[in-house]
């Protein structure tokens, strides 16, 4: 009995201990004198006990043992141990009649548990809460919402929920480091928890999201309240002398559109945030049923433009490029397009390039491109290596950005031979905005290969003539939202002619975009514009018509 690692003592019929073993007095803090003869309940209570009601240790345990005689693992129930000059703590006890050496005499074991009862208070936390902002978690959040749901069906007030996303989070990480991120989304749990309305809960949803619930709401207090966090998180933080700013997109959901569904609640507040993201972010946006079937429509088309891309199925089509002092065509622009036939409906590049700008595939697109268009280029300086038709290929900023897209472009140019200055990268400037010192190494790598480099949508971003001095662009290209407000406006006039004139003095080519209509064609070229893209010569063809209808590929047969 001295040997089995718990306290023992042995109980008479009145509850007394008769006998315990080292492990007991050690425990209890206690000796002979004191503990023999001593009732049990000065020693132990339940959890469950209080002064006001009391249970005996005792009888709580033969009521037990009376009702399952034959327990093969005897009765369990945790308690208090109340040791001398010592803090209380919990203990396990156990009594089982395969203890019991006499019918009035009980044997009871008990172990200290306050450790182990610790360690599982803290997996409950750790399971619940997020131990950086310390607010609830996901899954503390997700069983709190589907209690409210079920509470509040015959409340006439909707329930809210907000999914709140901050915005630029991302770039705080890569150019502060990820303490001080951490400090921003701790500081913005704080701020969140200051404006919180009363009987509402915030919770952390992982990553940059967070999720507030609230009720008895009307419509427009909703919209009140999401203006009033994104106002409340706009303003600076100071973390570690740095002041910050960040801003956060809001979907809003309420569960009567949601028919108090949370999986559906929970997906209609993120299509709404996702909807929030791309109006802008810094603003919210609440859940309409449209939104449902635009989500549902964009998920068909990226699981099919996954498909099109496993089987290089992309299509390219070229729009030309015409010279006009020359009186001939210099170049194309090379165009994704979405197959025929197979694949459904026609889906528009304006629909399916921003999908895949949200993920990799975007990626897989770009290199096809360049694959289709560096085989037309080989093709034509193999008939004629005199050609001087250039391609231009469209990069975003994700693929100048990815770690590896200067090695797969290598690797794509070993296979095919024509001088790569036919080659050309059109780069927007709103993929160089934001970017500019993590694009320049390879924007500048791609220019020591011998490829052009073409600034396209010049004047739609904040323009900056520093970029235009440090990077090392050949052409620049007027959005065609200038171009066709030429002959309509003054204004816009002087822009594109300040655009031709600042492309002059750099020793830049200019190229115009969206030239459509026989204005739009005088004006460009009375501005000093020379070179002409857009429907006004030739919409986008596919490659087996371009021999057929630009009169200098003759050249080539």
């Amino acid at each position: 009995m001295e040997s089995i690692g718990q306290g023992l003592i042995k109980l008479n019929h009145k509850g007394h201990i008769t006998y315990a073993n080292m492990t007991a007095y050690q425990l209890l803090k206690s000796v002979p004198e004191i503990l023999i003869d001593s009732h049990i309940d000065q020693w132990f209570r339940f959890e469950d006990s209080t002064q006001a009601t009391h249970y005996s240790i005792l009888s709580r345990i033969e009521a037990a043992l009376d009702q399952s005689p034959n327990m093969d693992n005897g009765y369990q129930e945790k308690a208090y141990a109340s040791p001398i000059l010592a803090p209380q703590f919990t203990v396990e006890i156990t009594c089982s009649n395969l203890a019991m050496t006499s019918p009035t005499e009980r044997l009871i074991l008990f172990q200290d548990i306050s450790q182990r009862q610790a360690f599982e208070t803290e997996l409950k936390y750790l399971a619940n809460f997020d131990s950086m902002t310390k607010l609830p978690n996901r899954t503390y959040f997700n069983q709190a919402l589907t209690q409210a749901l079920e509470s509040n069906k015959k409340d006439k007030h909707p329930l809210y929920l907000f999914m709140l996303g901050l915005d630029g989070f991302k770039e705080i990480n890569d150019t502060l480091g990820h303490n001080i991120g951490d400090q921003v989304l701790i500081s913005v749990a704080e701020r969140l928890q200051k404006i919180l309305p009363k009987d509402s809960l915030i919770a952390r949803f992982g990553g940059d999201e967070f999720a507030l619930l609230s009720s008895k709401f009307t419509h427009n207090e909703a919209q009140l309240l999401a203006q009033e966090l994104i106002q409340f998180i706009a303003l600076p933080f100071s973390i570690f002398d740095n002041e910050i700013y960040i801003e956060t997109s809001i979907g809003i959901a309420d569960s009567d559109i949601s028919k108090a569904d949370k999986s559906t609640l929970l997906r209609f507040a993120d299509i709404a945030l996702s909807e929030a993201k791309l109006a802008g972010k810094n603003g919210y946006k609440i859940f309409a049923p449209e939104m449902a079937h635009k989500k549902s429509e964009e998920a068909k088309i990226k699981q099919t433009l996954r498909q099109i891309l496993e089987n290089q199925d992309l299509i390219v089509h070229y729009q030309p490029q015409y010279n006009v002092i020359q009186g001939d065509f210099i170049g194309f622009e090379a165009l994704a397009r979405w197959p025929e036939s197979e694949y459904g409906k026609q889906v528009s590049p304006a629909i399916f390039i921003p999908l895949a700008e949200q993920n990799q595939l975007i990626h897989i697109i770009g290199e096809q491109v360049l694959i289709q268009s560096c085989e037309q280029l080989a093709f034509w300086h193999a008939r004629n290596p005199n050609c001087h038709f250039t391609i231009s290929v469209n990069l975003s900023a994700k693929q100048l950005n990815h770690p590896l897209f200067l090695e797969r472009l290598k690797a794509i140019l070993l296979n095919y031979h024509f001088p790569l200055e036919r080659l050309v990268f059109e780069i927007t400037e709103t993929a160089i905005l934001g970017n500019f010192e993590s694009i320049i190494h390879s924007i500048q790598t791609i220019k020591d290969m011998g490829i052009r480099l073409a600034l396209d949508d010049f004047g739609t971003g904040y323009s900056s003539l520093n970029y235009l001095q440090k990077l090392p662009f050949d052409v620049i290209k007027i959005d065609q939202s200038f171009t066709q407000q030429l002959g309509q406006c003054k204004k816009t006039e002087a822009l594109v002619k300040a655009i031709i004139t600042i492309a002059d003095a750099c020793n830049m080519d200019v190229i115009a975009e969206g030239v459509e209509s026989n204005m739009h064609h005088q004006h460009v070229v009375a501005l000093g514009c020379n070179k002409i893209q857009g429907y006004y010569y030739s919409p986008a063809l596919p490659q087996h018509l371009l021999e057929g209808y630009c009169e200098s590929l003759k050249q080539l047969q």
